[in-house]
């Protein structure tokens, strides 16, 4: 019998991941104190125990030592459930565990306000990136749309299918379309490649 999917505060979620990750890690409390020391943000054992039992505040800086200490990325912390929502402000709609990552690498917007559409927020978003991220991004959005990164987009997915031998493709079906998105990727391949070609002879 599922469980009714919970909704996380962030300090909860934090709370419960600094304890879920140092035991993937499987280090006791004194031991995650001693890594924490070893790089120069020491913290008591008691000082990480109340972390984990949610009685004490978690700063950004904190959040960045333990991630160090225990190897894990910073959004692992606020991981949670895929069924499961995670409220990041009391006012604010609560969202699912992809979107909340998807927000903290920049990849997608938290909410969407109202009036505004996806590409306008995401714009938004990057707007406030460092520059070198924005500019590799911007770079691979002009390329996103090209037909030629649909189809190979589309032939990754089904050679991932056949890698990975999954039931749910009928094997005969799967071999047909591999067949067909290589044909298309290839002709996308020499339309380009005779672009270049003649760029090539003009100049």
């Amino acid at each position: 019998m599922q469980t009714e999917p919970t909704t996380w505060t962030v300090p909860a979620l934090i709370a419960k991941n600094v304890a879920r990750i140092r035991d993937v890690r499987r280090l006791t409390v004194r031991q995650l104190s001693e890594r924490m020391t070893t790089i120069g943000a020491g913290m008591l054992p008691s000082a990480i125990t109340n972390i984990e039992k949610g009685k004490r505040t978690v700063t950004v800086e904190n959040l960045l030592c333990l991630a160090a200490a225990l190897n894990a990325s910073p959004a692992d912390f606020l991981g949670a459930d895929d069924r499961d929502l995670i409220s990041v402000a009391p006012k604010l709609e609560p969202v699912k565990p992809v979107v909340l990552r998807g927000w903290m690498t920049d990849a997608t917007p938290l909410h969407i306000r109202d009036g505004a559409d996806y590409d306008d927020a995401r714009s938004e978003l990057l707007a406030a990136a460092p520059e070198w991220y924005r500019v590799a991004q911007e770079r691979q959005q002009r390329t996103f749309r090209h037909p030629a990164m649909a189809s190979l987009n589309t032939l990754r997915s089904f050679v991932v299918s056949a890698i990975l031998d999954e039931e749910t493709v009928e094997p005969a079906l799967l071999a047909e379309s591999l067949r067909t998105a290589l044909e298309e990727v290839s002709g996308y391949v020499n339309l380009l490649a005779n672009s270049l070609e003649r760029k090539g002879s003009d100049d």
